[in-house]
């Protein structure tokens, strides 16, 4: 039995395995099977308006590799002889090749061609990065069928898994199938200039499958100034860099930079970064400033109240957050001694809201902030003197309800040693990171606790967020 069919297309011939052929394609299992010509002579001359050479050498390598190797320029002559060959197999892997500019084309000439392999490609796409794709002018002008077909392909194996990136810019995942962590790519040291210690904490954020790192270099500039009767000296930094990671794709890229300077005050960092929606905030001193994955643009957004400026602040060795996520809005907890209150800020209105002031125990010696869709949590810590010298830690969890407007004391913890603040919210659990284990707080379950291996070597100095981990690869 001859294992290869020769395919004439034009002038040129393709000898393709006829197990392949069979198996991808109706129209050849037909024509090689069948009692034709074509059949005994192991010999097909395609004819009618046949796909170019190119094109169709790209379909049958493609059966001989799974990959498809061809230029963008030429992927609708790809699409016309796979529709033309009946090989719709190739049709979900043209997904790699899709954006946000020209996805709409894609399903124009899935349309035309009647091809619905293609269609669920699109779909497909559009499901992957649904957060950025819903933004667009062309995704609003789908049918109402299509975009709940959208909505809905993620579920059933949508979930949320915890993203760790620690001081030495390894980064991990938790694997909730046997409750270890495992490693993602780490953050390509080339692209970091020096001081890489201002790039942690409130410096990242994440967007569905993307996770943001604003990258602050030193300037070797410096400001001298008086604190408490000392001369102390601030460090100018430069944010020249946005990294973005892609869980799905395992890749950093650079996005569009911020290029704007800020200042290392007395150890702190003068800045913060959250996300909302598919946007990307940054606040500060003199910086209020929003990137959009759909622009790849930054720009100026309202500017926060004078007095809530110092708490975007990280203290150098602290692990607090002051601005977080919730319900399409962001917060910041205003943690004064005198009066503590939480601000928060609307992305859709451009505009702060009037300050809710909030009671919280007294004399914390660090506060930290999460958020969910639903609540802001609000995490304190305190310690006192013990009767044998020992210190003796408390810990608070508050839940905070931006609407309507209420703040509750969910839990109560004390310790006779120090508290890891490394927390991180994801899933309605609580994750602590301390140096010998990751305790896991259920906070839908009677706080119920788990032990979990540690991350990593330091896990004090990790900052954990999340992202959806079907994107992950």
């Amino acid at each position: 039995m001859t294992y290869y069919v020769r395919v004439r297309v034009g002038s040129k011939a393709f000898n393709v395995r006829r197990q392949l052929l069979t198996q991808a394609s109706e129209y050849f299992r037909v024509m090689i099977s069948g009692d034709w010509r074509e059949s005994k002579d192991h010999e097909i001359q395609l004819m009618g308006p046949i796909p170019s050479e190119t094109a169709a050498k790209a379909v049958f390598d493609f059966l001989e590799t799974d990959q498809i190797n061809v230029t963008e320029g030429a992927i609708e002559e790809v699409v016309i002889a796979a529709d033309f060959l009946q090989i719709g197999s190739i049709f979900p892997h043209l997904q790699q090749f899709m954006t946000m500019e020209n996805w709409s084309e894609f399903r124009k000439l899935a349309q035309s061609l009647h091809q619905p392999m293609l269609t669920d490609a699109v779909l497909r796409f559009l499901s992957d990065n649904y957060i950025v794709a819903s933004e667009t002018e062309e995704f609003q002008k789908l049918t109402g069928d299509d975009k709940e077909i959208v909505r809905r392909l993620p579920l059933g194996n949508y979930s949320t898994t915890l993203v760790v990136m620690d001081s030495s810019l390894n980064m991990h995942y938790f694997h909730y199938n046997d409750g270890t962590w495992e490693d993602l790519t780490n953050l390509p040291r080339s692209k970091i200039v020096s001081r890489t210690d201002f790039i942690l904490g409130g410096r990242i954020a994440s967007i569905g499958q993307y996770i943001f790192v604003l990258v602050a270099e030193d300037m070797t500039q410096t400001v001298d100034f008086l604190w408490g009767g000392r001369r102390c000296r601030d460090t100018i930094l430069s944010l020249t860099k946005t990294l973005i990671y892609n869980t799905k794709t395992n890749e950093w890229c650079e996005a569009e930079p911020l290029n704007l300077q800020c200042v290392s005050e007395n150890s702190s960092v003068s800045y913060c970064v959250t996300a909302v929606g598919a946007a990307i905030y940054v606040f500060g001193k003199e910086m209020h400033h929003a990137y959009s994955l759909v622009t790849n643009s930054w720009k100026t957004v309202a500017e926060p109240p004078k007095d809530i400026v110092p708490h975007f602040w990280l203290r150098s060795g602290s692990l607090e957050t002051r601005v977080v996520a919730c319900r399409e809005k962001l917060h910041v907890l205003c943690a004064d001694s005198d009066c503590p209150r939480m601000v928060s800020y609307d992305p859709c209105e451009d505009r702060w809201s009037e300050p809710d002031p909030i009671t919280l125990p007294a004399n914390p010696v660090s506060v930290t902030v999460l958020g969910n869709e639903r609540f802001v949590y609000i995490s304190t810590f305190a310690c006192s003197a013990h009767p044998k010298g020992k210190k003796k830690c408390t810990q608070h969890l508050l839940r905070y309800s931006p609407d309507p407007k209420k703040l509750e004391l969910l839990k109560k913890w004390q310790h006779n040693e120090p508290i890891s603040k490394s927390l991180a919210l994801c899933n309605d659990k609580l994750y602590r990171f301390c140096s010998d284990r990751t305790v896991c707080v259920s906070l839908e379950n009677g706080f119920t606790e788990t032990i979990l291996p540690p991350i990593c070597e330091h896990p004090h100095s990790s900052f954990p967020i999340s992202v959806p981990c079907d994107f992950l690869y």
